[in-house]
């Protein structure tokens, strides 16, 4: 019985120690450990460099290059596709991804964030619809332009000098090409890379042209979080690896197009070399010495050639790369101010020259505009021209004035507003032009009394003859009671001197007070017609020839009865020009030339004279009011002539020779035929 349990005992003292045997070796023996994973976020319709394909499978350049780095650095990629660039962002920021793949114009919170050395840089092209490409070719004015463009490739500053007349904003690249294909705009500018791609799919292949290269550059690498040196050095040196060891070019090869061509071409250029190599080496058997020179002369010229190349090329390729930067520099160094912010008003952009403007040093993280009272009060000035109008020109300047610390001051403005994925975004910039603007009104003050005291002596040396001659008239009349020839005669002068007094006060109220009415849309040429009674007299009494050239079918929209009257009195001043030379020499016969013609957005009206001519200080002189050289004069018929003109947008030029011809010019706004013939459609 003893016996059973003690061997009971050692049995269970046996199968004890097996146990422990087994659980050591267990401990002690290596177990496989599989690689950490490395959970990379990236957009998922970036091609060519990141997207899910037909299958649901993420692929792309930068997918590619980026799971051979992360096994490098002894990691096993993992990729997490996101539908929009904050969604990469966000899940960077809340640690459920460790990397993100994407442009790093995208980098945002440059505190929360840290992006690599560029991977790969591409430049932005122009790209428009086949239809259109033709009509744009080397058209460098985009101002009537609606222009798209993928949010985030584009600096804010590079849309700003565009000038276009409205941008798209758009977080997916084939969206770009449908904006084209439906009119929703015009331009596109897009990755040359993406737009490669895109245009090698059988439903973009022939809709679409690309018409420029040189719009800027985009650059995409990985983005970490903040102070994540560790990840970020290990991937740094795996770049190198790869870029040192052809890894890199053999991946590029296979996703960009643009390096596949280049490839294609150094090949077809090393084949043209092998070539020639052995053509000379051909040559060389039977020209052993003259061909060895040879060679070797166009060997050094060549390799100077292909040397001054890749000189250029890595000179273009530096200044693409830091194009960018130098955008957000002058951007920041503008001396006007600039305030960019989103449509929920939160500041996003403030340069220093607004800062110092508002009077602060920074700005809060979360300020919005409101918060800012100067810019706050620009910005409402201007809604109701801008904001409120879609049809409002981007990027027009508008003058605003301002009581700021009890002080008037005035600013140049100009909005323009954009659109990314969180909503719209706009642009303020202003300008302090107070100096600037009392400068102006001091000059026009200083030039507007000088103005006013050559009118005013004007005024009073024209009216002071009449009246001398009607006060001598009256006191020789009171000397002269019963001469009644003398009485006749003052019965004759004296009103006569009225009358020239009361035209001298009519051109002046015309002048002060110009006449208003209804304008009207007519045509030119009946009512150069209706002028020419004037010339046939003159031609009855003179020796005057005179020609006209009238086109038909040229609109304007004026006042007709001042346009005719300021139309009378320049041919009566050709035609008492030309009688004046007649009156010196009755043997010579004068030219009188009419044309009306349209020249561009003007319609020409031409009057040219073979009279007395004008000399050069005459011409400067003869538009200002009371200058004449008649007798009877006012010397304000050409001065209302000019005044007109000027107060329906048009123009007057007078050129002359004196003893030889004047030529006076007037233009006015053509309007188009369909309108004029169709007014309650303008």
């Amino acid at each position: 019985m003893r016996a059973n349990k003690a061997g009971g005992r050692k049995i269970r003292q046996g199968l004890l120690m097996g146990w422990l045997a087994v659980l050591l070796l267990g401990v002690c023996l290596p177990v496989a450990a599989e690689p950490q994973k490395l959970r990379v976020a990236y957009h998922s319709q970036t091609v060519p460099y990141s997207y899910m394909d037909d299958n649901g499978t993420g692929s792309g350049f930068l997918l590619e290059l980026t799971a051979w780095l992360a096994q490098q650095c002894g990691y096993e990629a993992e990729f997490v596709p996101y539908d929009t660039h904050s969604s990469c962002r966000m899940a960077l920021l809340t640690g459920d991804v460790d990397a993100i793949i994407g442009n790093k114009n995208l980098l945002g919170d440059e505190t929360l964030f840290q992006s690599m050395e560029p991977i790969v840089s591409s430049s932005l092209c122009l790209v428009v619809t086949a239809d259109q490409a033709k009509a744009l070719a080397g058209n460098q004015d985009y101002s009537s332009f609606r222009a798209v463009y993928e949010y985030g490739t584009v600096m804010p500053l590079f849309l700003y000098s565009l000038h276009a007349r409205q941008y798209i904003s758009c977080s997916v690249q084939e969206d770009i090409l449908i904006a084209l294909r439906s009119g929703r705009a015009e331009i596109a500018i897009m990755d040359n890379e993406s737009c490669m791609f895109l245009m090698q799919q059988p439903e973009y292949k022939d809709g679409y042209a690309v018409l420029r290269r040189d719009m800027g550059t985009v650059d995409y690498t990985l983005i970490l979080q903040k102070g994540n040196q560790f990840l970020a050095n290990q991937l740094s040196r795996a770049i190198i690896d790869a870029q040192t060891g052809g890894i890199y070019e053999e991946i590029a090869d296979r996703w960009l197009a643009n390096r596949a061509a280049e490839t294609q071409l150094k090949l077809h250029r090393l084949w043209v070399s092998l070539g020639i190599v052995v053509a000379g080496a051909l040559v060389v058997i039977l020209f052993i010495t003259w061909m060895n020179r040879l060679l070797s002369s166009k060997v050094t010229e060549k390799t100077a050639e292909l040397a001054t190349a890749n000189k250029l090329l890595d000179e273009k390729v530096l200044a693409l790369e830091n194009d960018s930067r130098l955008r957000r520099t002058i951007l920041e160094n503008s001396p006007s101010g600039m305030v960019a912010f989103d449509a929920e008003e939160r500041v996003t952009l403030i340069n220093q020259a607004a800062l110092r403007m508002q009077g602060l040093s920074s700005v809060p993280e979360d300020c919005r505009i409101r918060d800012l009272p100067l810019w706050n009060r620009l910005l409402e000035k201007l809604s109701e021209q801008v904001l409120s109008s879609s049809s409002a020109p981007p990027g027009q300047s508008h003058e605003i004035s301002l009581t700021v610390d009890s002080q008037q001051k005035k600013y140049r403005c100009a909005l323009i507003r954009g659109a990314s994925d969180s909503g719209e975004e706009c642009i303020l910039s202003a300008e302090d032009i107070t100096d600037e603007e009392q400068e102006r009104q001091k000059l026009f003050e200083q030039e507007k009394n000088l103005y006013l005291n050559r009118f005013v002596a004007g005024i009073a040396h024209e009216i002071k003859n009449p009246l001398m001659s009607i006060r001598t008239a009256a006191s020789l009349l009171r000397d002269n009671p019963s001469d009644q020839e003398f009485q006749e005669a003052v019965a004759y002068f004296v009103p006569e001197e009225v009358d020239r007094i009361n035209q001298l006060v009519e051109g002046l109220v015309h002048y002060a007070r110009p006449v208003k009415g209804e304008q009207s849309v007519f045509e030119i040429r009946p009512l150069i017609e209706e002028c020419m009674y004037l010339i046939e007299l003159a031609a009855k009494k003179w020796s005057i020839r005179y020609s006209m050239d009238l086109e038909s079918d040229l609109f304007v929209q004026a006042h007709r009865d001042r346009l005719k009257q300021s139309l009378l009195n320049i041919i009566m001043n050709s035609l008492e020009s030309m009688e004046e030379r007649l009156t010196a020499r009755p043997q010579e016969t004068l030219g009188l030339t009419i044309r009306a013609f349209a020249e561009e957005e003007y319609v020409t009206i031409l009057v040219r004279d073979e009279g007395m001519g004008m000399s050069e200080q005459a011409i400067r002189d003869c538009l200002d009011p009371f200058y004449t050289t008649k007798e009877r004069g006012t010397g304000l018929g050409l001065t209302l002539v000019r005044q007109y003109l000027d107060e329906n947008g048009g123009k007057l030029s007078i050129d002359s020779r004196e003893g030889e011809f004047t030529q006076v010019t007037l233009q006015m706004r053509r309007i188009p035929n369909d309108e004029a013939q169709h007014p309650g459609g303008r």
